[in-house]
C-alpha cells in the first residue's frame, strides 16, 4: 500500500536472506537489442558535461599553482585545503558541501610584493562560477533542469555570495546573511533559530537555557513540560520552513529531525526541479530568480514516542497490517506517521514517507497513483531516498553502499533475480504489492532509480523525473505517461542489459564479493 514503510523490507540482509530463484523466458528481442538513437536532450547534456570537465581541469590547475606558491611559504595545510576544494565529482552520489550562512569578509589587499593566497583562491573560485553559471543556463535551456540545479548549487559552493544562485537555491539576503524568506521574517520579528528548541522569540532564550519551557501560556520546568505532553493530545510541535512536526518524544529529538526534514526538502527540490516545474517556469526562475521563492502551507508529521502509540493511532485504519510497518503517509489525511526505535535512526523512514508527501502534494484529493502500471517507480523513488544523508552540513544522496542499492547488487549478481523492464513497467500497485517476490522488487526497484539517476553521468536522470512527473499528472488529467522506452529514446532490452553492466562494474568498484561471477 502506498505510504507504508514496511520494516521487513527496508532491513532484510542481502546476505542473510534465502530467496527463491526465479526464471523468465527472454523474449527473443532482448537477444538482438538495438544501439539506441542519441536524443538531442543527451547531446547537450554530453556537451555541457564535456566543457563542464573542461572548465574544472583549468580551475584545478589554476587552484595547484596556488597550493604550491602556499608550500614554497610553508603553509602546507593551506595547501591541502586548496588541492581538496579542486577534487572530482564522485557521479555515483549527488553530494552538495554546506553553503556558509554569513556573507564572505572583505580580504585585506596584501602590501607590495606580498603573497595573498586568499585573494587569489577567491580570484580563482569567482571566475570558475562565472563558468558553471554559464553552463547551467544552457543546461535549462537545454531541458536538463537537474544537471542545471547541480551546477548552479556548485556555483554557490565557490561563489557562496553569488546573487543569482542563492535567489535560485531560495536564500535571500538579511543584514549580512543568506537565510530562506521564512528565516528572514522570523529574524525581523525578534525570533532566534536554536539547536535544541527551534525558533523562540528573542526573549524566551534565557528562560529556556535556565531550564523553564513554554506550556501554552504558562511557564513551567523542563520535568513539568515533559509530563504534560507525554500524550499526544498535547505534544510538542516544531515549525521550520516546509514542515510541522508533532511529538510527545521530546523536543530536543524533534528539533533535529525537523532540521533534517528541511535539509531534505531543500535538497530535493534542487534535485527533483524538473517534476515541480515545466520547462517554461523553470527558464523564468533562472532568468527572474527572485521568483523562486514560494510559500506554502507546511507538511505535517506525526512522530510517536512509541510504536504501540503509533498502532493504536493508526490500527482502526489500517488494520494488522501497520504493524509490520515503521512509518506511513497517509493518503486521506496527508501526514507522515512514524515513530520514535530506540534500535534504528528514524529519518530514513521520515525521508521514504516525506518523498510520497510531497510527490503528492499537489493532488487533491489524494488519489492512487500508478493503479495500472509503473508502480514500481513511486516506491523506487521514495527508497532511494532513504539514502539522503546530513554529515557536518554536507548533504549527499545516492551513496552506493547504501543498503536498498547493496540488497539491488547482491539479488542481480548473485541470486540471478530481476525481472526485465517490460514486464517490471506493467505491474500497477496491486500487482506489484501482491507479487509473491515483492522483496526482491522493492530491491530491484531501489537499483533500477539508482542507475537510472546515475548511469553515464546522470544521462537518463531528467528523463525518468519526467517520466515520475507525467505518472502523478496521469492522476490528474488521465492522460497515460510516455514510456520510458521513448522518454531515453532506449528500448527495454538495452536498458536491462545497461542495468546489468552498470551494477556489475558499481560492485566491482566497491570489491563486493558476489561481484565475482562465474564464467
Amino acid at each position: 500500500m502506498l505510504g507504508l514503510h514496511n520494516k521487513s523490507r527496508r532491513h532484510a540482509s542481502p546476505l542473510a536472506a534465502c530467496l527463491m530463484l526465479v526464471l523468465f523466458a527472454v523474449m527473443p528481442q532482448s537477444l538482438t537489442a538495438q544501439p539506441s538513437k542519441v536524443t538531442k536532450a543527451e547531446r547537450a547534456l554530453a556537451n555541457l558535461q564535456a566543457q563542464h570537465r573542461e572548465a574544472h581541469k583549468l580551475f584545478a590547475d589554476d587552484l595547484e599553482r596556488v597550493a604550491q606558491t602556499c608550500e614554497t611559504h610553508e603553509l602546507k595545510e593551506i595547501a591541502a585545503r586548496v588541492r581538496r576544494l579542486a577534487a572530482p565529482v564522485d557521479p555515483d552520489v549527488l553530494r552538495f558541501e554546506p553553503l556558509p550562512r554569513q556573507m564572505q569578509p572583505q580580504i585585506p589587499a596584501p602590501a607590495a610584493g606580498e603573497f595573498s593566497w586568499q585573494v587569489e583562491l577567491r580570484t580563482f573560485r569567482k571566475a570558475y562560477s562565472i563558468e558553471l553559471d554559464k553552463l547551467a543556463s544552457q543546461a535549462v535551456k537545454a531541458g536538463l533542469p537537474s544537471y542545471a540545479f547541480q551546477l548552479i548549487r556548485e556555483v554557490a559552493f565557490h561563489d557562496s555570495d553569488h546573487v543569482r544562485a542563492r535567489r535560485l537555491l531560495g536564500y535571500e539576503r538579511y543584514k549580512d546573511e543568506w537565510v530562506s524568506p521564512f528565516e528572514a521574517k522570523k529574524l525581523r520579528n525578534k525570533e532566534v533559530w536554536t539547536a535544541q528548541w527551534g525558533w523562540l522569540p528573542e526573549s524566551h532564550v534565557a528562560r529556556y537555557e535556565n531550564g523553564e519551557r513554554r506550556n501554552g501560556v504558562r511557564w513551567v520546568t523542563a520535568e513539568r513540560d515533559t509530563q504534560l505532553r507525554s500524550g499526544f493530545s498535547n505534544p510538542w510541535e516544531i515549525r521550520t520552513e516546509h514542515y510541522l512536526l508533532k511529538t510527545n518524544f521530546s523536543l530536543e529529538h524533534g528539533v533535529a529531525l525537523a532540521s533534517s526534514l528541511e535539509e531534505f526538502h531543500r535538497f530535493f527540490e534542487q534535485i527533483f526541479a524538473g517534476f515541480f516545474n515545466d520547462s517554461k517556469r523553470l527558464q523564468l526562475l533562472f532568468e527572474k530568480p527572485a521568483t523562486a521563492a514560494r510559500d506554502l502551507k507546511p507538511f505535517h508529521i506525526h512522530f510517536f514516542r512509541s510504536r504501540d502509540e503509533y498502532i493504536a493511532k493508526l490500527h482502526k485504519k489500517y488494520g494488522q497490517q501497520i504493524t509490520i510497518t515503521n512509518g506511513l503517509y497517509d493518503t486521506d489525511d496527508l501526514v507522515v506517521y512514524s515513530f520514535h526505535n530506540p534500535m534504528e535512526p528514524a529519518e530514513p523512514t521520515l525521508y521514504h514517507e516525506a518523498t510520497h508527501q510531497l510527490l503528492a502534494a499537489h493532488l487533491k484529493p489524494s488519489p492512487v497513483i500508478a493503479r495500472d502500471e509503473n508502480f514500481w517507480l513511486i516506491e523506487g523513488i521514495a527508497c532511494y531516498i532513504e539514502s539522503f544523508r546530513v554529515a557536518d552540513g554536507e548533504v549527499s544522496l545516492g551513496d552506493p553502499r547504501s543498503l536498498r542499492f547493496e540488497a539491488a547488487r547482491f539479488r542481480k549478481l548473485k541470486d540471478g533475480y530481476y525481472l526485465p523492464l517490460a514486464e517490471f513497467t506493467a505491474m500497477g500497485k496491486e500487482a506489484f504489492q501482491r507479487h509473491p517476490q515483492i522483496t526482491n522488487n522493492y530491491s530491484q526497484a531501489s537499483g533500477l532509480v539508482h542507475f537510472f539517476m546515475h548511469y553515464e553521468g546522470g544521462r537518463y536522470r531528467d528523463d525518468l523525473i519526467e517520466h515520475l512527473r507525467q505518472i502523478y499528472k496521469q492522476a490528474e488529467t488521465g492522460k497515460r505517461p510516455m514510456a520510458l522506452e521513448v522518454l531515453t529514446s532506449s528500448n527495454f532490452a538495452e536498458l536491462d542489459q545497461q542495468y546489468g553492466e552498470y551494477v556489475l562494474k558499481l560492485s566491482q568498484s566497491l570489491k563486493e564479493e558476489f561481484s565475482i561471477q562465474d564464467e
